[in-house]
């Protein structure tokens, strides 16, 4: 399983690391990894040259914020059902809301601890993605 998180901060990509190695995510022999882009710009090209199951995308990034990334990524007809995942550090309606409207998977807010980004790692790639159908709002948004 290969995981695309896109965030300026370098320090996230060990977090991700850590709690994928830490985690207790049921995928049988297949070995996980996360891949780090800090940045959106010419982000598609990226994505359609490498094979990822999910996408980790910050709200908050300088130039190209996350709501217009996840624009160009859903603008892609190869990538419109990539799951994309957004978080941010802090609960915005305004940024739920258009995460939700531009067809974003889930949304979270970044934990403060290991073990639960764990625990919502573990809720995504649970979750049925064969059955993948609209979500109302309250679903949409992971809590913990």
């Amino acid at each position: 399983m290969h995981i695309l998180l896109i965030d300026d901060d370098p320090d996230e990509l060990l977090l991700f690391e850590t709690a994928l190695e830490d985690g207790n995510h049921q995928l049988g022999n297949h070995q996980l990894k996360v891949s780090q882009v800090f940045y959106c710009t010419e982000i598609t090209q990226v994505i359609l040259d490498q094979q990822y199951n999910f996408i980790f995308l910050d709200i908050n990034l300088p130039q190209v914020n996350g709501i217009e990334c996840l624009k160009m990524i859903r603008a892609e007809s190869a990538l419109k059902d990539m799951p994309v995942i957004m978080f941010s550090n802090a609960f915005n309606q305004k940024d739920v809301d258009l995460a939700f409207q531009e067809k974003a998977d889930f949304f979270f807010v970044k934990p403060f601890s290991i073990d639960t980004l764990v625990q919502v790692i573990d809720k995504i790639i649970a979750f049925d993605w064969s059955r993948k159908s609209p979500q109302t709002k309250d679903q949409f948004v992971i809590r913990y």
